[in-house]
């Protein structure tokens, strides 16, 4: 999102039954009020004298964000379920808004129309389910703040689009994509042991403090601890905008979560939020357009080296590290062809001096049921020749 865009309006479609939850749903999403990035309205905003119908259709058709909380009394309330959530779905299936389900208390809503949304908080747990309830509405608005931020992507593509079909100019650009030059480095790179894992990128358009997010892809043989805490990551950048000084390592300690991807074989992504680049209480930093960006997953996070490789031969077994932004949703991995491989290591317990000692080889990394040779290399040269015997 811009700095000087007007904030996306969210509408809030609820029963009264659950008013108290709403209010608590708000205090969550004070920071994205706060930083500009919203503007939420419900029913209570209506002010005296006004016609009250009029004013909800006016914001609910004018929202780009529409959240339903669910519940037992916002299903069996004729006006809650068949005039606004009827309206909203309306809108989201003409791609005008997005509707986004949050599930307040235990209700049968899969079997309905809702059954096929995305709902919030993860993997439609009701909030009052969660044993910290503010643990499930922090949850609900780090999701949030993701539906914001895809929103406003779509809504800007969209409106590209439109200006290059009525023939309104553009800015130019030269590059498509918005992530490139994806390194990583794995210290210490050994098999099976607890790294840090450093991911190195280029962004070639400005990611947004509070608004957009990033989210790095790991594949399946990485071992992948299911939650890593906020302070275990670290983010810095070589180009921003605003106050903040360029290099420095920075602690976001914002939204960080974790997903298993589906149908992936047990890949997982990280997904934060970018913090403002900027450490003076209160000021706004950007990633800027072209700025190389580092994302560090300290050893405390939890992240393991992978222990074999998926073949025998590692050449032909690389694994990925992958990244994409809100910016440009598609992942990218490894565009300078750069692969990580699964290191090997292969070693002795002792060198025997003499014969009928017993000599134990340990190797790491190799695909389970690799053989291997070994060979009494008499002239130290690395090349098993004929005249040297097998071990």
């Amino acid at each position: 999102m811009d700095e000087l865009s007007t904030p996306i309006e969210v509408f809030i479609a609820y029963s009264h039954q659950d008013e108290k939850l709403r209010e608590e749903l708000l205090k969550h999403l004070s920071t994205l009020r706060r930083g500009g990035v919203i503007s939420e309205w419900h029913d209570r905003r209506i002010a005296a004298g006004r016609e009250w119908e009029g004013q909800i259709d006016e914001h609910l058709n004018r929202a780009g964000v529409i959240l339903l909380l669910v519940s037992s009394d916002f299903l069996a309330s004729d006006y809650c379920y068949d005039k606004e959530m009827e309206r909203a779905l309306e809108r989201h299936r003409a791609g005008d808004a997005r509707v986004v389900p949050i599930i307040l208390r235990a209700c049968d809503w899969q079997s309905g129309p809702l059954g096929n949304l995305m709902a919030l908080p993860t993997d439609g747990k009701p909030v009052t389910s969660w044993p910290d309830r503010d643990e499930a509405f922090a949850d609900v608005a780090r999701g949030i703040r993701e539906s914001v931020s895809e929103w406003s992507q779509a809504s800007r593509r969209s409106q590209g689009r439109t200006s290059s079909l009525t023939g309104e100019s553009s800015p130019a650009t030269t590059q498509t994509g918005s992530v490139s030059h994806i390194s990583s480095t794995i210290s210490p790179n050994e098999p099976g042991v607890v790294a840090q894992f450093q991911v190195v990128f280029s962004t070639h358009k400005v990611l947004n403090a509070n608004i957009d997010t990033i989210t790095v892809l790991f594949d399946k043989d990485i071992g992948i601890p299911t939650s890593a805490s906020k302070e275990s990551v670290v983010i810095s950048a070589d180009k921003l905008t605003g106050g903040g000084a360029p290099n420095q390592p920075f602690n976001p300690n914002l939204d960080l979560s974790y997903r298993l991807v589906p149908n992936g074989e047990g890949a997982a992504e990280y997904t934060m939020t970018v913090p403002s680049m900027d450490k003076i209480a209160g000021g706004i930093s950007n990633i800027a357009a072209g700025a190389g960006v580092t994302i560090s997953f300290l050893t405390r996070a939890g992240f393991t080296v992978p222990t074999e490789a998926t073949v025998p031969d590692t050449r032909k077994s690389p694994y990925s590290i992958k990244v994409k932004t809100s910016e440009e949703p598609d992942y990218v991995a490894n565009v300078d062809g750069q692969e990580f491989r699964v290191p090997l290591v292969l070693s002795l317990d002792k060198l025997a001096s003499t014969a009928n000692k017993a000599l134990t080889v340990f190797g790491k990394g190799f695909k389970g049921g690799t053989s291997a040779t070994i060979w009494l290399d008499t002239d130290q040269d690395g090349v098993r020749d004929s005249n040297e015997a097998d071990l």
